[in-house]
């Protein structure tokens, strides 16, 4: 669920839900040296693919998802662990019940979304991966905010998790972390930016836009915000490129994603364009996503 990610994909660190914050460490295949030519993946190798767990959580894993898979199951786990989250704090058998349900979720479900609640936790998992060649997409969630404080506030929660990246995991071992556009980027600015770019061209979606003719047609009080936005999701592409990791900017809804996009086409050129070494990995990367 989009809405619900945690870490394994947010003020302390999130776990499921919007109340606690939790890191989030998926993982990704990680790139071996040069010299060192790897197997092509095969996602029909069921062995390759899931020799990094054991049998006990495998069938765990398996377990949890049929469960998710019931209607209404996740609905009704949701009302309950709000509900638990509210009485953790209280005295008596309503408080005991709630962090005894909580304890249970952190064991059961969370494992299955969730790297950990500090960065330490994600750090036990990254050793694990290390050993079958594999590293990380880490992240702790970030809301949806449409003031300047907000970003700022965001931007400096995404800061400090790229400055702890290289004093916890070596080098390589997270490959990306992904960002939250609306978190830094006014939402109202990727809808108009969308439907900019259906008024200038009916191919719009196949093709390439131009960007400063787009640009100069919106309201000055739009343009702004769009250069907000630009340096805000420049900030964070400069504290990643000093802790060697790339950004990857997450998808969103239809109606906001192609602003997202030429957001992303407007960043490519300056951060990655003709200046940068042929030898340095990209550090701005879009999302494509199919449902």
């Amino acid at each position: 669920n989009r809405n619900q990610r945690s870490f394994a994909r947010a003020d302390g660190v999130t776990v499921v839900g919007k109340q606690h914050r939790s890191l989030s460490a998926s993982a990704f295949a990680s790139s071996s040296s040069k010299s060192q030519k790897r197997p092509a993946f095969d996602p029909s190798d069921i062995e390759r693919v899931f020799r990094s767990m054991s049998t006990r959580e495998l069938i765990t894993r398996y377990t949890l998802v049929t469960l998710s898979s019931i209607p209404g199951f996740v609905s009704r786990v949701r009302a309950v662990t709000s509900l638990a989250i509210d009485h953790r704090g209280k005295p008596g058998l309503a408080g005991y019940l709630s962090r005894t349900y909580i304890n249970v979720l952190k064991a059961t479900i969370f494992k299955l979304y969730v790297a950990g609640e500090t960065i330490e936790d994600c750090t036990r998992i990254e050793r694990s991966l290390r050993e079958h060649r594999m590293s990380m997409i880490l992240d702790h969630s970030t809301e949806e905010r449409t003031t300047p404080d907000a970003w700022a506030e965001n931007i400096q929660s995404k800061v400090r998790l790229f400055e702890s990246i290289p004093r916890h995991f070596p080098l390589g071992s997270v490959s990306f972390v992904p960002v939250k556009p609306t978190a830094l980027v006014s939402p109202q600015l990727l809808e108009s930016l969308t439907a900019a770019m259906a008024r200038a061209s009916e191919n719009w979606t196949t093709e390439v836009v131009d960007v400063e003719g787009l640009l100069e047609a919106l309201p000055k009080p739009e343009n702004e915000l769009f250069v907000t936005a630009v340096e805000n999701v420049t900030r964070i592409c400069a504290a990643a490129r000093e802790s060697g990791v790339s950004v990857l900017l997450d998808a969103e809804q239809s109606h906001r994603q192609p602003g997202i996009d030429l957001l992303t086409w407007a960043l490519r050129e300056k951060l990655d364009g003709p200046t940068r070494d042929a030898a340095d990995r990209p550090i701005l990367y879009n999302t494509y996503q199919m449902y």
